[in-house]
Formats: C-alpha cells, sequence, structure tokens
C-alpha cells in the first residue's frame, strides 16, 4: 500500500514537472515580466533549454521598452559565463518628457558572482546613425569589459560609477568625423557617476580644409579635460594644452599680383591658436572667454567673450584682427559680432597707419585710413542692409611719371537688399595738385552721389572742379564738370555687361591759352550711352564757334568725329587774337570734318572755306574759295591735291583772280600752278615749298601794262605804255628774297614820257647843252625795251633799262639805258597806306559786323 502510494505520487510529481516543462517559456517570460524587469521593459519572445545539467541554451530572447528593442540570439548559459552569439538593438526616438533630465547617484546593481558575459556581434539599428553599429563585447574580468569593432574601448563598472576609455581611431569616431579630417588618433577616458562625469583626452589630429584656390592644413594635438556637474547641468571644459596650428598653402593663387606683397606674411606663415582654459558650457549656453590666432610677429586675431545659446543658436562675441608689417603698416579692424533672433549683425572699425605703401606702380606715402562699417542680415542673407562712412588721406601718391599731393578721399553709403537693391553712398575726393609728366592741375575736387532707389532706378552723379591746369603749351584756369548717368538697375545685366545707362553732364572752362591762343568762357555739352561700349557726343562752343565731337569707346577702338557745321569765319575770330592779333576775319564761311580712331592714331579730314574775306595789317586777301581732305597717319598729315581761288589780294600791287593746287605730305607742303592777274597782265609760279627755308623758284610775267608799272613807281616822273614779258628768278633763303638776273621785255611798241622828273631837270640845269639830247625822251615811242632785275634780301631793287626808239616830233632815233634803283618794301609801304584797301576793308568789317 505504501508502495502504491510512492508511485503514484512520483507519477503525479512527473505529470506536474511534464506540464511545467511544456510551457516553460509562457511561464519564465511571466514570471520575468511580473517580478524581475521593471514596468517600462516587458519580454515579447523567450525560447530555452538545458543544454546540459549545468548549461542553459536560450534560442531566442526578445525584450521590448517604449525606446528601443532587443532581440537576442543562441545564447549558452553556465554558472561561470554567458556566451551570446548575437544581440540586435534597434533604437527609437521619444520625444522627452516635460521633467527632463534629472541626476541621481549612479547605483548599478552588481553580483558578487555572477557568470561574465561575452557576446560575439551586437548591432545597433537607430535614427541617429548614417549607419548599423557592430561590435564585441567581452568581459575579461568582473565587471570589466573589452569592446572591439566599430567602437575599440574598455569600460569599467562599478557600484556607483562607470569609467570607459574610447580609443579615437575606432571605425565609428572617424566615421562621423569631419570630411575634411584626414587623421585623428588619440584616447578618450570617461568616468561618470550620475552626478558629474569627467573626461579627459589625448587628441592628435591633422586636417586639409579645401576652398578654390586655398587649402587650410591644420595640427592638433594636446590634451583636453572637462568636469561636467549633471545637477547644475554645467561643463566647465579645458583646452589650454591644446597646441593648433594652421597653415595656409596656395591661398596667393587668387590674389592679384600686385597685392602679393601684402597678403605675403598673413598667408605664408602658420597660425598658432591659443584656446581657453575654461570654455563653459550649459544644456543652453556656450561661452567662451578668449580665443587667440597669431601669425608669427605680423597677424593677431581675437575673439573674445563669445557666447551662444545653443537652442535658438543666438551669439555674440568681439574681436580684432591686428597686422603690422614693412609692407602695409599697421592695420586694425575691431568688429562686434551678434545674432539673434536668426538676424545677424556686425560692426567694424578699421584703421590703418601706413608708410608706404606700392600697389601697380604706384606708391602711397604717409598714409591713414578710418572707417566704419554696419552690417546686418538675415541668417540666409535674403534680407541684408549695410552702412558706414570713413575717410583715407596719402600725403603723396607717385608714380613713374605722375604724382598726386595731399590727396583725401571720403565717403558713406548705406545701402538694402530684399530682392532688390537699395543703395545710397557719397564721395568726396580732394588733391592739392595732380602732375603728369609736364602737366599738373591745382586744387582737385571730385564729388560723387550713387542712388539705387525702390524702384531700381540708377543715380550717379559727379561734380569735379580744378583751379588750373598747366601744360607745357600753356594753361586752363577753373574747370567745371558736372555729369548724371542714370539707368534701369539690374544685377543679372549688370554681371553680363549689357547695363544701359544714359549719360549727360556739362564743362565749363573759364580761361584757356595754348600755343598762343586764348579763349574764355568755353562750354561743352556732353549726351551719351553706354551698353558693352561707350559712345559719348560733345558739342563745344565757345563765342559764336560750335564743334560736335562725336566718339566711342571699344574693346579694341576709340573711334571718333569732329564735325564743324557750316558757320561764319567770324566765330574763329576769338581765337586768332593770341596768335595773329593783326589777322581780321570780315566776311566768308567755313566747314569741316575730321573721323578717325584715337586709339590707332589715325583720322581723315576734309574742309571747305567759301567767300572768306581777311584782312592781316594792311594786307587784304578777298573772296577765297577752297576744299581740302587728307588723312592722318603715323604721326604725318597728308593732304591729296586741292583747289585754292582767291578773287583778290591786296598788299601794294594787287593780285586778282588768283588761282594755285596745294598738297601736303611726308615731303612738305607744296603751292603748284600758281597764277594770277596783275597789272593788267598775268605772273605765273610753277611750285613753291611753304617750309622750305631755302628754295630756288621762277616767276614767270606775261603782259604786264608799263602804263600800271610806272604808276606804281610814279614818284620818278617817267610814264610808260604798252606790255612786257619776262622771267624772274628768286631765291628764297631762310626768310630773304633775292632776285639775280631777272629780265623783262617788251611785247609790243609801247610810248616813254619824261615829265617833271626831279633828277632830269636838274640834269638840264647843270648842263645846258645836254638839253637837246634828253628832250628827245619827252616822247618817244619805244620799240625795243629790256631791263635787267635784281633784288637784295634788304628791298633794293634794281632795274637796268635798255630802251630803243624814236621821237617822232623830232624824227630821231633813240638808245636810251636807265639804271632805276629803289627800295620796293618802302615803296609797297606807301602804295598800301595810299590804297583804297583801307576803306574797302572797313566796308567789309562794318557789313560783318
Amino acid at each position: 500500500m505504501g508502495l502504491k502510494r510512492w508511485h503514484m505520487w512520483v507519477g503525479v510529481s512527473l505529470l506536474t514537472l511534464s506540464c511545467l516543462y511544456g510551457y516553460k517559456h509562457a511561464l519564465v517570460r511571466a514570471a520575468v515580466n511580473q517580478f524581475v524587469l521593471p514596468p517600462a521593459f516587458s519580454i515579447t519572445c523567450l525560447s530555452w533549454s538545458f543544454n546540459a545539467f549545468n548549461k542553459i541554451e536560450i534560442t531566442q530572447l526578445c525584450v521590448e521598452h517604449d525606446e528601443f528593442s532587443v532581440r537576442i540570439s543562441d545564447v549558452i548559459a553556465s554558472v561561470s559565463e554567458i556566451n551570446v552569439t548575437k544581440m540586435e538593438i534597434k533604437h527609437r526616438r521619444k520625444a522627452s518628457a516635460s521633467g527632463g533630465f534629472q541626476a541621481r547617484p549612479l547605483n548599478i546593481p552588481l553580483l558578487a558572482n555572477r557568470p561574465l558575459l561575452n557576446i560575439d556581434n551586437i548591432s545597433v539599428i537607430s535614427e541617429a546613425l548614417a549607419d548599423p553599429l557592430s561590435f564585441s563585447l567581452q568581459e575579461t574580468a568582473l565587471n570589466e569589459f573589452l569592446l572591439a569593432g566599430d567602437i575599440h574601448a574598455q569600460l569599467s563598472l562599478a557600484g556607483s560609477s562607470m569609467t570607459t576609455s574610447i580609443e579615437l581611431i575606432s571605425p565609428l569616431v572617424q566615421r562621423y568625423s569631419a570630411p575634411y579630417l584626414n587623421s585623428l588618433k588619440g584616447k578618450l577616458l570617461l568616468t561618470y557617476d550620475g552626478m558629474s562625469a569627467q573626461i579627459n583626452a589625448d587628441i592628435q589630429a591633422v586636417s586639409a580644409y579645401l576652398k578654390p584656390q586655398c587649402r587650410a592644413n591644420t595640427q592638433v594635438s594636446g590634451s583636453l579635460s572637462a568636469e561636467i556637474d549633471l545637477q547644475t547641468p554645467l561643463a566647465l571644459i579645458d583646452l589650454s594644452q591644446m597646441q593648433t596650428k594652421v597653415t595656409l598653402n596656395e591661398c596667393q593663387s587668387g590674389v592679384p599680383e600686385a597685392y602679393i606683397d601684402y597678403v605675403q606674411s598673413t598667408l605664408d606663415k602658420p597660425y598658432i591658436i591659443t584656446l581657453p582654459n575654461q570654455l563653459v558650457m550649459t544644456p543652453s549656453t556656450m561661452t567662451v572667454p578668449k580665443v587667440i590666432a597669431t601669425n608669427a610677429s605680423s597677424d593677431e586675431i581675437i575673439i573674445q567673450n563669445f557666447q551662444m545659446q545653443l537652442a535658438s543658436m543666438d551669439l555674440d562675441f568681439v574681436g580684432r584682427w591686428h597686422h603690422h608689417s614693412n609692407t602695409l603698416g599697421q592695420l586694425t579692424n575691431d568688429v562686434t559680432v551678434k545674432v539673434q533672433d536668426r538676424q545677424f549683425t556686425s560692426e567694424h572699425q578699421i584703421r590703418l597707419q601706413a608708410p608706404q605703401v606700392a600697389v601697380n606702380n604706384r606708391v602711397f606715402h604717409e598714409n591713414t585710413f578710418k572707417a566704419k562699417f554696419t552690417a546686418a542680415s538675415d541668417l540666409v542673407f535674403d534680407r541684408v542692409n549695410i552702412s558706414g562712412s570713413g575717410e583715407a588721406h596719402s600725403n603723396r601718391v607717385s608714380q613713374v611719371d605722375s604724382q598726386f599731393d595731399a590727396v583725401n578721399l571720403a565717403f558713406d553709403f548705406s545701402g538694402a537688399y530684399a530682392e532688390q537693391y537699395q543703395l545710397e553712398a557719397n564721395f568726396t575726393l580732394i588733391s592739392d595738385a595732380i602732375t603728369v609728366q609736364d602737366n599738373q592741375l591745382d586744387d582737385l575736387v571730385i564729388e560723387a552721389g550713387l542712388s539705387i532707389d525702390a524702384q531700381q532706378q540708377l543715380d550717379i552723379s559727379v561734380r569735379s572742379s580744378a583751379a588750373q591746369l598747366h601744360l607745357p603749351a600753356g594753361q586752363i584756369d577753373t574747370i567745371k564738370q558736372q555729369f548724371a548717368l542714370r539707368s534701369q538697375f539690374d544685377i543679372d545685366e549688370l554681371k553680363s555687361g549689357d547695363l544701359s545707362i544714359e549719360i549727360n553732364g556739362n564743362t565749363r572752362i573759364d580761361a584757356l591759352l595754348l600755343g598762343g591762343i586764348r579763349a574764355d568762357n568755353i562750354k561743352v555739352e556732353t549726351q551719351g550711352h553706354f551698353n558693352r561700349t561707350l559712345s559719348l557726343e560733345h558739342i563745344v562752343e565757345y563765342a559764336d564757334l560750335s564743334v560736335l565731337l562725336e566718339h566711342q569707346l571699344l574693346s579694341q577702338r576709340h573711334p571718333f568725329t569732329i564735325t564743324v557745321a557750316e558757320q561764319p569765319i567770324q566765330s574763329l575770330q576769338p581765337l586768332l587774337i593770341g596768335i595773329a592779333p593783326k589777322l581780321q576775319l570780315s566776311s566768308g564761311t567755313i566747314n569741316g570734318k575730321i573721323h578717325g580712331d584715337i586709339h590707332t592714331q589715325d583720322a581723315s579730314f576734309s574742309a571747305e572755306l567759301s567767300d572768306a574775306s581777311v584782312l592781316y595789317d594792311s594786307h587784304y586777301v578777298e573772296n577765297i574759295i577752297t576744299a581740302f581732305s587728307g588723312e592722318l597717319s603715323s604721326g604725318e598729315i597728308n593732304i591729296i591735291n586741292s583747289k585754292l581761288e582767291i578773287e583778290q589780294v591786296r598788299s601794294g600791287a594787287v593780285l586778282s583772280n588768283l588761282s594755285a593746287d596745294y598738297m601736303l605730305n611726308a615731303q612738305g607742303a607744296i603751292v603748284s600752278n600758281i597764277k594770277a592777274n596783275v597789272f593788267n597782265g598775268q605772273v605765273f609760279l610753277p611750285q613753291f615749298a611753304l617750309f622750305s627755308e631755302q628754295q630756288d623758284l621762277e616767276v614767270l610775267l606775261s603782259n604786264l601794262d608799263l602804263g600800271m608799272l610806272a604808276e606804281a613807281g610814279r614818284d620818278a616822273g617817267i610814264a610808260l605804255s604798252g606790255k612786257v614779258s619776262g622771267k624772274l628768278p628768286i631765291l628764297l633763303n631762310n626768310g630773304a628774297v633775292s632776285i639775280q638776273n631777272g629780265q623783262l621785255y617788251n611785247v609790243d611798241v609801247g610810248q616813254l614820257l619824261v615829265q617833271n622828273n626831279a633828277s632830269v631837270d636838274a640834269l638840264k640845269a647843270q648842263q645846258p647843252s645836254l638839253e637837246t639830247v634828253i628832250g628827245l625822251l619827252d616822247n618817244l615811242t619805244v620799240n625795243t625795251l629790256m631791263s635787267d632785275v635784281n633784288l637784295t634780301p634788304d628791298g633794293w631793287l634794281t632795274l637796268g633799262v635798255k630802251i630803243t626808239g624814236e621821237n617822232e616830233a623830232q624824227a630821231q632815233p633813240v638808245n636810251f639805258n636807265y639804271t632805276h634803283s629803289e627800295n620796293i618794301f618802302t615803296l609797297f609801304r606807301a602804295l598800301r597806306l595810299s590804297d583804297e584797301i583801307t576803306q574797302r576793308v572797313e566796308q567789309a568789317l562794318t557789313k560783318s559786323e
């Protein structure tokens, strides 16, 4: 009976154990969820079995939490160790509770006698990670762990603290380092007790930050430490033991060659950065007392009182950049920067003192510069406001062939950008004197204003004045200019060069004295247009003279046209007063045109003079008609063969119907085929070189009226009739005129009459016996008349006259030789004084007034 009961109890027990074992997964999962795990955790899957009497094999274990889920596979657990083949962790982001983080002392429930834990592969997937994290965990001693894989670290657990040592060569750290970080080595040691954390790190890092035309290499080495109070919370970070060196390479390639010398010291030497010993961080703020970057002895950059609101990214700091070098002198930029409510503002105060600065072969001596700038913008620069003012001074600016004395520049501006541009700017430039080669401009003042309004109307005004311009050939007094430029502003058109600008302006010159020409009150009105090329028209007015100048400024050409519309030549009179004060223009018209290229210095020209009459002293030229054209090339003027016609020239002997051909080329100015009527005959000169100091000429005389010749010399008391021809060899030598062996001869029968000749009457009184012989000349028919003609450079004309004829009253043949000498300069002067020219000129000038 007893044995039967025992078998029954054993059977019931085995049946009960069998039922419990069959439901072991559900029972263990329910027990752990109920009595072991905290409420936030739950086991959602469990599959296990006894691998041996002292080992348990867990095929699968799933743990869920609000922020993550864990799946563990293939676990062998024994009394001495737990080996996990695979653990998968999936992290889910969850909004933080309103209460936030609360620091509590760390209390890790560590078992004194538990199995060591080893996990072959831990995989972490999280929205915070770009790629899954994979590593292994090995517990080398109780509560001492070694991590390998994406994280190389050591972890030590104590009941109240946790210490982690992380190698910075870990793939995870390298993966999330900055893309320009070339090398990162070192170790990070973290101690955490729940209330505070201590961080110590040894770092060696090399980075290369690439930008177009510049490469910044940075080397960081040293140690940092941080004390983090999690209750406050507050972090104090000591960076003073970090050594940072920044080297700029190839950054000069983007700098214009003229400025390389000034940036050489700034870019060539490495910058050493000194970091603070107490950087302060809270969950909402970061404060940096001071950061200093020095570049040997030339540059120092200081950032002080840096404060940032981490949530809003608001920040503010003050800074200074100070530069000192032999090439640039001392340059300081004090700056205040603030970001608040996503608005950026910066204020700059710039000061420069430079004994001497050389740029593009220009040398600036004793220079000072002061300026203030303010900029404000949103962080994406959709709305920008700028303003500033300043002044610059240079005692002297010199170049190879020019110099500016006492140069002062003052400016102010304010502008805004919000889809459109608005700008107001004013500039004033003053210089005591500007010297270019042998030219000097005194007391130059230039005032310029620029504005872009809300309708994108661009207006530029420029006003300038100068007291005097001294030139080698003269000077210009009181020059005043004013220009206005207007355009519809478009930034895209400006960048492409398609901006269209209308130009209007005027110039006033009080007095001009050049090459003996004096002109007062000159006015120039200017109109023009710019769109990729500059086209201008200038109307120059002086007295009654008006000239139109048109020109264009192209990339390879500078064409121009000067047009003088038909106008009275009297308008030129004021220009001639200084050149030829005795020259007076009485009537006639002039017109002309010149067109060419200033860049190539080539031009062609044409002009026409009609019915022009001029008076020089008592020489009068009436009704001049000519038209000519030519070109200027390689510095030489050429005039093609042209015609000249003059109705009358009154200069003692009256020349009428004068005509000639003239031309100008590299060989000189030539007047040819000169014809004129004189003494009822003609005079002809084949060729005459205007600017030749020495030349031989041959003047041909044809059918001159002897009666008019005798009348010209009527003081001699000899009257002649008939006509003569001849030739006069004329020698010009440095302005002196002489005639040697000239010849005159009669072309028909003439008549000689001697009356009231003082010399003849005196001879008759002295020798009465000659009275009969001399009486034969009183009325002589001249059959042959020949005369030698000679003229000395001082004006003495000698005529050796030989006459053969007959006194019809006495029926006597006569051979008569007569020598006459007279200064024709005196004679012509007397003729001019007694000529009707004076009356004719006065009448002409009266009509022209």
